[in-house]
């Protein structure tokens, strides 16, 4: 999908990488839910954008990047290219 690999996880768990097969991810998106924040901000291994459907939440500190929805698809891909862009390169 434009480029980009992408599972879907049915529980944050699974975004975090700790039950897909040992693969890490480079990004995770998610809603901004108090289940969702709690397990997020014990790991900074892996940069997130969090969606919020109001402009009234503030940014958690673990957020690379949050979108208020609806937002346009252009504007998730940007986010996208720039937290990859700013990642290391693998080896």
């Amino acid at each position: 999908m434009f480029g980009f690999r992408v599972t879907q996880a049915a529980r944050i768990e699974e975004g975090l990488g700790e039950t897909m097969s040992g693969q890490q991810p480079d990004v995770i998106v998610t809603e901004l839910t108090s289940a969702a924040a709690t397990r997020l901000a014990s790991s900074s291994l892996v940069p997130t954008i969090v969606t919020v459907t109001d402009d009234l939440h503030t940014a958690p500190p673990y957020a690379a990047a949050m979108l208020v929805k609806p937002f346009p698809l252009p504007m998730l891909l940007d986010e996208l290219r720039r937290i990859l862009r700013a990642q290391p390169a693998a080896e």
